[in-house]
């Protein structure tokens, strides 16, 4: 019975964890798209604007990147859940 839950418990973390790293990965992609367009279009136009803006996105969107972390431990987490209980032979 504690197999089981723990399996649960795996699964239940995983599902709320891939929700998170796909909101954190989207979150991220809008941020560096606004960074992007802060950077060439604003800073034409108003610099001091432009520059302040584009900076405070560039350090959003480098926070945000974080989510890359998050997804490579789940990776590695995932890896070595499947390593100790390896598939039976499909023969």
């Amino acid at each position: 019975m504690s197999a089981l839950s723990a399996t649960g418990k795996t699964a239940e973390r995983s599902v709320s964890f891939e929700k998170l790293a796909g909101m954190m990965a989207v979150l991220a992609g809008i941020v560096h798209f606004l960074y992007a367009v802060f950077f060439v279009i604003i800073s034409r136009s108003a610099p001091e604007t432009g520059v302040l803006l584009s900076a405070i996105f560039l350090l959003g969107g480098g926070l945000l990147s974080i989510t890359r972390e998050m997804i490579w431990c789940d990776v590695l987490f995932r890896r070595k859940q499947s390593a100790s209980h390896p598939l039976p032979n499909q023969s």
